[in-house]
């Protein structure tokens, strides 16, 4: 028989899942347990049976509903006993199927109309979701441009709430259903056999295509008045139908030109006339024509003339006139610019000129840096609007005509007795350049104490120049040094100091000449007590500069005191006085310091040898001791006799008192005492 403490369960798989509408029985068994003791061995699965909570309630999952649902399952191990093992395992039922599309209509819509509600042309369907639940986008719907025909394509995206997508093509087909318009310019009156142009009695338009089909059959061959259709179609194969009436006459006199095309100069526009009447190869002397325009470019004049039976022969010729003269220009301003000013405006400098444009066009290439010196080229083109042109290069100069400013901030004072840099003392400004430079006009001497007057000169890139008049003055402002051995010394009392500059090594001054013997030298030293003292050693220079050095002086006492005590001593006990009476201490500064005396002693109250230790301070510290041998002899000890004597006698006396009381009680008793004599 195997014990065991536990059993491990694993479980497989946890989450089942389960098509909505599946029937539930066939995923029930799938769940099931790896079971092992606790030593990891696996447990038979022979011996193991399931069951779990849906079997005792059916309504528990409810397949035709998504969502989840829990199961307790129970393991049961047939051992000896029966183990059971328990797992809730969660069934969720779920649609992976996605929507399907029924149906989907092409859209279209007429030529520059608004896009209709894609979701009316489409019919979808879910195995599990009501339409309501069906979510309808596209992709590329909205981008489609209804100003071009065409099947344009885009994408609808079908998807239910559990995310679950179709897709499919939609189409929308933009559509030209307008025919183009016919519009007639004039009647049809031709002559035997000419050769038209439909163009020149009819005008069409169309809302979408800018080339028409324009069908229709004109015979000039016969005299007489006809009918025909004018049939004019788009590409979409819109059509427009329209019943014309032409007329046919006999051909007239025809003016003839040399040229149904001429160019001329626009500077020759006065000697028009001749040219037009120049250009006539026939006519019969009644030559006219409409009014021409002073434009350049091309224009349509009618040319009229009638033989003598006043029929009216017209041609029409065509006007090109041209310019062919650039535009002239006259320099207005000089073109220095003064820095950091406004950038030049280009017509203020030049005066245009053109034989037909009122206005010719300015065109400029370059640059100019307003906020930097130095010469630019600015070309400009002058153009006319037969596109001549003159090109004028402009050549410019940014300029600098302002001189610096000098402002003196602080005084000069030198104190080294050399040059300074004097861009110190001064606030140098100029409007263009940053950093100037300084130069000193006059000539100084340096080493040489004094005020004196002086120029100094700034000069900017453009040599405008400033020049500043001061003063400068050269003094002496350093101080003497003063140079010790040392700063402190310490004289043991009672020495003293003899000579104070043996301390001083020497003295120096950067423009006087000083030494030793310049020094003047304080102190406030007693010799005679014990502190700490100050020598003072000044020294001043001519210009009055002046300095102090201080060395400390402190005078010490380091001589201890002389303790005065007998080595040895012999006293009787009775006799044994105060120990410090013993002993004297004297000090070269204290004195007579016997009063600081201490003393170390055992307790002395009976004969013997006694070591007794003495020791003495000074009030600077100095230490000293010695050490002495008391002997102490016994004494007759007349107290003890005394006592002894007084205590016999009155012992005595009691005794004697009590013995005369009583006998004197015993005299008292004898009542009848007669005393006879």
């Amino acid at each position: 028989m195997r014990l065991f403490l536990f059993l491990i369960a694993q479980w497989f798989p946890t989450v089942v899942e389960i098509p909505v509408n599946h029937p539930v029985e066939e995923y029930l068994a799938m769940p099931r347990a790896k079971i092992y003791y606790e030593d990891m061995t696996e447990i038979d699965t022979g011996i193991i049976t399931y069951s779990n909570s849906y079997t005792l309630r059916k309504d528990s999952i409810n397949t035709s509903v998504v969502g989840s649902y829990h199961v307790l399952y129970t393991a049961t191990i047939h051992l000896n006993t029966k183990h059971k093992l328990h797992k809730e395992i969660l069934f969720d039922v779920v649609d992976k199927v996605a929507p399907v599309v029924l149906e989907v209509k092409p859209i279209k819509i007429p030529l520059k109309t608004k896009l209709p509600d894609p979701k009316n042309y489409i019919r979808c369907a879910d195995n599990y979701y009501s339409n309501e639940d069906l979510k309808i986008t596209t992709v590329g719907y909205d981008t489609i441009n209804t100003n071009y025909i065409g099947i344009k394509e885009f994408q609808y995206e079908i998807s239910d709430l559990s995310g679950n997508v179709t897709n499919h093509k939609g189409t929308v087909e933009v559509i030209d259903d307008k025919a183009p318009v016919i519009k007639q310019k004039r009647e049809l009156n031709l002559q035997l056999d000419d050769v038209i142009s439909i163009y020149d009695f009819f005008e069409f338009k169309d809302d979408y295509d800018e080339v028409l089909q324009i069908d229709y059959k004109i015979d000039t061959s016969n005299i007489g008045k006809y009918t025909t259709q004018l049939i004019v179609s788009d590409q979409s194969g819109n059509k427009s139908t329209l019943l014309i009436s032409y007329k046919v006459d006999k051909k007239r006199f025809e003016l003839t030109l040399k040229k149904e095309h001429i160019k001329l100069n626009i500077n020759d526009f006065n000697k028009l006339s001749e040219v037009i009447k120049d250009n006539v190869y026939q006519s019969n002397g009644n030559v006219s024509f409409g009014e021409p325009r002073y434009e350049i470019g091309k224009q349509v004049i009618q040319i009229y003339d009638k033989d003598h039976l006043g029929y009216e022969s017209k041609k029409q010729l065509t006007l090109e006139l041209y310019d062919d003269e650039a535009p002239s220009y006259e320099l207005l301003n000089h073109l220095n610019l003064k820095v950091f000013s406004l950038d030049p405006y280009i017509p203020d400098y030049l005066k245009v000129f053109d034989n037909y444009d009122k206005k010719p066009t300015l065109k400029y290439t370059g640059k100019i840096n307003m906020s930097e010196l130095g010469q630019y080229r600015i070309l400009v083109e002058i153009y006319d609007q037969s596109n001549n042109v003159t090109k004028v290069p402009l050549v410019f100069e940014v300029f600098d005509d302002s001189a610096p400013t000098i402002e003196q901030t602080n005084p000069i004072v030198i104190t080294n007795f050399s040059a300074p840099k004097y861009e110190d003392y001064f606030k140098i400004t100029d409007n263009y350049d940053k950093k100037l430079n300084l130069e000193l006009i006059t000539l100084i001497d340096y080493q040489k104490i004094g005020i004196y007057e002086i120029e100094l000169r700034t000069k900017d890139q453009s040599n405008n120049q400033a020049v500043f008049q001061t003063t400068i003055e050269i003094k002496d402002t350093t101080i003497p040094q003063i140079n010790l051995a040392t700063d402190e010394i310490y004289i043991n009392f009672p020495d003293k100091i003899t000579d104070f500059k043996k301390y001083v090594t020497s003295c120096e001054d950067l423009y006087d000449e000083v030494s030793i013997d310049n020094l003047v030298i304080t102190h406030n030293i007693n010799f005679e007590q014990v502190g700490r003292y100050e020598i003072k050693y000044y020294i001043e220079d001519i210009s009055k500069n002046s300095s102090e050095k201080k060395i400390v002086v402190i005078i010490r006492d380091q001589t201890a005191p002389n303790l005065k005590v007998e080595d040895y001593y012999k006293i009787k006990l009775e006799d044994v006085p105060n120990l410090v009476t013993f002993a004297t201490a004297y000090d070269d500064y204290d004195k007579d310091i016997s009063h600081l005396i201490t003393v170390t002693s055992p307790k002395i109250d009976k004969a013997g040898k006694y070591e007794v230790l003495y020791e003495i301070t000074d009030k600077s510290g100095n230490y000293v001791n010695k050490k002495i041998i008391i002997e102490v002899e016994p004494s007759f000890n007349y107290k003890i006799i005394i006592i002894g004597v007084v205590s016999l006698t009155f012992f005595v006396i009691l005794v004697y008192t009590i013995w005369r009381s009583k006998k004197r009680k015993n005299f008292d008793n004898s009542k009848n005492y007669t005393y006879n004599e």
